[in-house]
């Protein structure tokens, strides 16, 4: 009895020894803090300014890289392109829909190291609505301002990708090479040689008066 006890505390303890390890749940939203959007009047028409601060608070994305940046954007009234842009290129956004500055959507989206054993890279993408109830706003300095309030807006993600990352252009040349070996080039102005100290020409003719055609 007592051995099949030690057979089975053996069995248990190699079981969770070998277990395949546990997944971590997959991130749920983009976090965005410190809205800051300003609108003014030019003699060309109304311009808008928008910066803020973009983060994936998932754990698994804080490996290698801080999973932070600062996004902003610019553009005119009636305008198709917000020139937008984070200071981390790992992430990027977009203006989705925008009403006024007290109302907007914004498309953020973000690639992180997963697995650096894999080159694993997820990507996600969140839609973040933005109402007049988050914001502050008022007039200062000839424009009108609006700045977030300071709650978090939490942007949930819709969109969730993952890609494995090929090999780099230097291991495929180095894979393509691997098995070739040096050409060696014969000196201008000198006879080839065979390896018995021949000429290859004295060779070859030899070769031909013997019934065959031996290539050196």
């Amino acid at each position: 009895m007592q051995f099949l006890a030690l057979l089975t505390t053996l069995c248990l303890s190699l079981a969770s020894t070998y277990a395949a390890p546990i997944e971590p749940p997959p991130p749920e939203v983009l976090e965005v803090d410190d809205i800051d959007i300003r609108k003014w009047s030019e003699g060309n028409g109304t311009s808008y300014k928008i910066s803020f601060q973009l983060r994936n608070p998932y754990p698994e994305a804080n490996i290698e890289y801080h999973a932070i940046t600062t996004c902003s954007g610019f553009w005119k009234e009636g305008a198709n392109d917000y020139n937008t842009e984070c200071a981390n290129d790992a992430f990027s956004w977009d203006m989705e829909e925008f009403v006024s500055s007290e109302q907007f959507t914004m498309t953020l989206d973000h690639s992180y190291v997963l697995d650096l054993a894999r080159d694993e890279f997820p990507h996600v993408g969140a839609t973040a609505v933005v109402k007049k109830e988050d914001l502050n706003c008022h007039d200062v300095d000839g424009c009108y301002e609006c700045l977030q309030k300071g709650e978090t807006i939490e942007a949930q993600i819709d969109e969730m990708s993952s890609a494995i990352a090929g090999p780099s252009q230097q291991q495929e040349d180095d894979t393509a090479t691997s098995g070739k070996t040096d050409e060696v080039t014969p000196p201008k102005n000198e006879t080839p040689t065979s390896t018995n100290g021949e000429s290859a020409s004295t060779t070859a003719s030899a070769s031909t008066n013997a019934g065959y055609t031996n290539a050196v």
